[in-house]
């Protein structure tokens, strides 16, 4: 995720693919950490020198065509309302990757009507949805972007920017390297709710009021 005001410096790749240059600010570069104690963890934070820039709740949309055309190709189409609104297009680029971190090209703009544009997107025959709810406060650490995030199903630390960048951060806040996730939050859930049986598909803090959302069984494994 890109905000305005702020986006973490990346360098140059070559697309091994066509040989042609992509700047990683068209890229989306992080990896995310499950935390079992939010307040001594934002604590941690907040003692590295770390500046908040404020928590905010959000409503996101992930909107596809009924056969899910976009998922197929690997590409998500996502409406996000915050005390702004926000329409983001991500999608696998066509570099090497390692498998690290999660890697994704990322195009995000204003919008300005939340409703209106979710009505604009069903005409046009994007009508299968995906809502999912969370609480995201955000923090900047020197290069790097942390998101302390709020889902039903648990909490989590995002750090995004470039490479070295967020293995340093890492290193400062004592996260453990191999315990790192590159998957997003709906293949969380996806897991999660194959685990549980989960009847319902939406990641909202009333469908989870009555679930088990004991997420360590996904984590560690059998």
């Amino acid at each position: 995720m890109k905000k305005a005001g702020h986006r973490p410096a990346h360098n140059c790749c070559i697309n091994p693919i066509h040989g042609e240059h992509l700047l990683e600010n068209d890229l989306e570069i992080e990896v995310k950490f499950y935390i079992s104690e939010p307040l001594e963890f934002r604590n941690r934070i907040l003692s590295k020198n770390s500046i908040s820039q404020g928590r905010a709740f959000e409503k996101n949309i992930l909107l596809d065509t009924p056969d899910l055309q976009l998922r197929k190709k690997g590409v998500l189409l996502r409406l996000r309302q915050t005390d702004t609104c926000t329409l983001t297009v991500k999608s696998t680029p066509r570099i090497r990757q390692d498998g690290e971190f999660k890697v994704l090209r990322e195009t995000e703009t204003s919008i300005g009507d939340f409703d209106n544009a979710e009505k604009a997107f069903t005409t046009l025959g994007f009508t299968h949805k995906t809502i999912y709810e969370k609480f995201r406060e955000t923090f900047l650490l020197q290069q790097v972007e942390i998101c302390l995030d709020e889902l039903p199903f648990g909490f989590f630390v995002e750090l995004e920017g470039e490479k070295t960048a967020i293995r340093e951060a890492a290193d400062i806040l004592g996260l453990q390297w191999d315990q790192r996730i590159t998957l997003s939050y709906r293949a969380l859930f996806e897991s999660l709710a194959q685990h549980h049986g989960y009847n319902f598909s939406d990641i909202t803090f009333a469908a989870f009021a009555n679930a088990d959302a004991d997420i360590n069984a996904i984590l560690n494994g059998p």
